[in-house]
């Protein structure tokens, strides 16, 4: 900005557009959860961490360009992309075995994964099986006979029993030139 004043130059890049970033997401995800949440954060997140919503950069275009195509622009440098259902999909879960059988891996207290502590298929117990109703009565008490509660209370049956939503980390990158 040549010859500009500190005041000019301050003027001159109020003036510029605003920096926008983009990512495009071609996969079956598209169509087949149309209502999935995508935040792009300015920082370059490396690890899993939980990334508020506050923090995540204003998007200024989401469109759906074809059935398994989608393309955000965000308002500013999107360093890091998150891909997740929406909160409320948080449920009550098991996990599947390779073989198709059901387990559930049990958690500590402060929520860490007890590794090996499993509750397998043959203990959990179906109101009916057909629909995949559980026998809440008889899972919980499956709970406290493995767990550390006596009786379960429902935060510890939650505790064990919830499971969240899948979420996909991109980092991008950005051609400077």
């Amino acid at each position: 900005m040549g010859g500009a004043t500190a005041g000019q130059q301050a003027f001159l890049i109020d003036l510029l557009p605003v920096r926008m970033s983009d990512a495009l997401l071609r996969s079956a995800v598209v169509s087949g959860f149309p209502d999935f949440v995508v935040d792009g954060f300015a920082a370059n997140v490396s690890d899993n961490t939980f990334e508020p919503e506050a923090d995540a950069l204003p998007i200024l275009r989401r469109a759906q360009l074809a059935p398994d195509t989608l393309l955000m622009l965000f308002h500013g440098n999107a360093e890091t992309v998150d891909i997740h259902q929406k909160p409320e999909m948080l449920h009550f879960g098991f996990a599947e075995a390779q073989d198709g059988s059901l387990f559930k891996e049990r958690r500590s207290l402060d929520g860490d994964p007890l590794p090996g502590d499993l509750m397998k298929a043959d203990e959990i117990t179906w109101r009916d099986a057909d629909r995949r109703i559980l026998n809440v009565t008889s899972v919980a008490m499956t709970l406290t006979k493995a767990g550390d509660n006596d009786p379960v209370q429902a935060a510890y049956f939650t505790l064990q029993m919830i499971e969240g939503v899948s979420k996909v980390r991109f980092h991008l990158t950005h051609n400077t030139s």
